[in-house]
């Protein structure tokens, strides 16, 4: 839940951030570090919680967390924030996944669909609140007093988790593989960096096009070298499962259109309609509410009859809201953008949570924190993936725009890019099982 509190508040309050810390276009990195950090800490969660067991994992990277909101409440200067939300990036890359190991390993497979839905509805009851209480707190306080909710909320999560969390993981005793782990953050990170300077730098010069090829490079060799290593980092043969693939292609793809709602949706009403943080969270606050009661819906629906209908169902949905913010002018009411973006958080759970479930239900028990871990990986590189695109095409387009409205048509065409990428998405889940498949432990 903290995890999805914490987005989607600093979303709302990045103008404010911007202004007060004199950030300028460096305000992405509030977003993107985070998000970078979450993915280069990530592959090493499932190692870490087969070696030391998934509840001290757990609670240990959840304190830590909190420690790191703190310093981001304190934050006195745009790099000192920018480097305490890295640091919070690089605790929930642990604790986010090692959570849902230890869901999937209380559960059996013709369960797991209702206690995913559980947990995602749990993951969500944060957005359906975090925007209007961010907003309140950033119109009647400080942007600093956003990330203070973490600290007790994160203390009482690890005592409460010390008595009651059952540690399930199974122990492994093989090494680090070190080489994974530096082929693969160091890939990562220059990528991302390098996609998200390209308007700054351009994408012809020759730092962006170096940044790139050298961590698609790096990138590349990590995969080569996890398929050949007889202990990798990430156990990317799972992925020779045609099941479990197609879920990680859905969830990839369907990470990027709810970034157009967290992220742009609050820099386009508050900076061209000059509403407060407080009004932009209200406007939110149906979209999250849907999100969060879609998820129960979708783990039910996936017990009962696998993950195609409601996959298929729920990227439709998305289009259809989606499509409904699509072509907003300056004057398009409150109650529409509201309205498109409850239909389009309406199909989030609906889609995510049975492609989840059906994807690792087609895994091998032993396997489960390997294959958790690299969902969460697909979600969360996805998410820095799609947050560097969608600033690049916003950026380049608002620097040619002359008028309000040319202004809103850049903010326009992240929901285009988003119609596009969901009905990839639902292309995709049309060849997901209509039932759950597993294969036998081994």
């Amino acid at each position: 839940m903290i995890v999805s509190l914490d987005s989607t508040i600093v979303g709302i309050a990045l103008p404010q951030i911007g202004e007060s810390l004199h950030a300028g276009n460096n305000i992405q990195w509030v977003v993107t570090a985070n998000l970078l950090a979450l993915s280069v800490s990530m592959p090493a969660a499932g190692w870490v919680a087969n070696r030391l067991g998934a509840k001290p994992v757990f609670l240990v990277s959840l304190a830590a967390f909190s420690g790191a909101s703190l310093c981001a409440a304190l934050a006195p200067n745009l790099w000192f924030l920018i480097a305490a939300r890295a640091a919070q990036g690089m605790c929930a890359g642990i604790f986010n996944p090692v959570s849902m190991t230890i869901v999937l390993d209380l559960f059996a497979p013709e369960e797991r669909g209702r206690a995913m839905g559980v947990w995602g509805l749990v993951a969500m009851s944060a957005p359906a609140v975090g925007p209007t209480f961010g907003g309140y707190l950033v119109t009647a306080v400080s942007w600093h007093w956003l990330f203070l909710p973490n600290v007790p909320i994160g203390i009482i999560g690890a005592i409460v988790g010390r008595r009651l969390l059952v540690d399930t993981a199974r122990r492994a005793q093989g090494r680090l593989d070190i080489v994974g782990l530096a082929l693969g953050g160091s890939g990562l990170a220059l990528f991302i960096f390098g996609l998200a300077q390209s308007r700054n730098w351009g994408w012809g010069d020759p730092a962006t096009v170096g940044c790139l090829l050298a961590g698609l490079a790096l990138l590349v060799t990590f995969t080569l070298h996890a398929l050949r290593s007889a202990e990798p980092l990430l156990e990317l043969r799972l992925t020779r499962t045609p099941v479990y693939l197609s879920s990680l292609l859905v969830i990839g793809l369907v990470t990027l259109p709810q970034y157009t709602r967290a992220v742009f949706v609050p820099l386009q009403l508050e900076r061209l309609r000059g509403y407060s943080a407080l009004k932009v969270g209200v406007i939110l606050t149906p979209s999250a509410v849907m999100t969060a009661i879609s998820m129960s819906v979708g783990g039910r629906l996936v017990d009962r009859m696998g993950a195609r209908r409601p996959a298929v169902a729920g990227c439709l949905l998305m289009m259809l809201g989606a499509a409904g913010n699509a072509f907003n002018s300056p004057t398009t009411s409150v109650a529409w953008i509201a309205g498109a973006l409850a239909v389009q958080g309406m199909g989030v759970g609906v889609v995510m949570i049975p492609v989840t479930v059906v994807g690792l239900n087609a895994i091998a028990d032993h396997s489960m924190a390997h294959a958790t871990t690299i969902r969460s990986l697909t979600n969360q590189v996805s998410a820095a993936l799609s947050v560097a695109a969608l600033f690049a095409l916003v950026n380049a387009r608002l620097a040619s725009a002359s008028s309000v409205s040319a202004e809103q048509s850049a903010y326009n065409s992240t929901f285009i890019v988003a119609m596009v990428v969901l009905a990839m998405a639902a292309l995709i889940s049309w060849r997901m099982p209509a039932a759950g498949s597993r294969p036998r432990a081994g």
